[in-house]
């Protein structure tokens, strides 16, 4: 703790060498590190590229959003089509199976006596 104090003292500056100290002509200010509107004027500035970039950054989300809403859009259709196809086809096939199950039962209708007599001939010719 002593040492720290000791140093403290060679640390402090006499009258005669705060008199040496630069101003700043632009600023009228103590030369710093930087001078304070400097390091203002760099805040604003790196504010002003943290913006752009997440701009960008919105920019190039907003690209991929649009992107993907099409690619689903169109698988959307591509889908709807393949249902309207297949409901088609089953129309169709219900249709087929619909005249077949007429023309069943149109055949049932028959004479009872044909009936078997046609049954009778197919199985003899098969069995033949």
């Amino acid at each position: 703790m002593v040492n720290m104090v000791e140093r403290l003292r060679e640390v402090k500056l006499s009258p005669e060498e705060e008199q040496k100290r630069e101003i700043c002509v632009r600023h009228e200010e103590e030369v710093l590190l930087f001078c304070k509107d400097d390091g203002k004027n760099q805040i604003v500035s790196e504010t002003q590229h943290v913006q752009a970039k997440f701009n960008q950054m919105r920019g190039n989300l907003d690209y991929e959003e649009q992107k993907e809403q099409l690619k689903l859009r169109k698988e959307e259709a591509n889908i709807l089509y393949k249902l309207t196809d297949a409901e088609n086809v089953l129309v169709q096939q219900s249709q087929l199976v619909r005249a077949l199950i007429s023309d069943v039962e149109h055949s049932l209708q028959g004479s009872t006596t044909e009936m078997p007599r046609k049954t009778w001939e197919e199985v003899s010719v098969t069995e033949i």
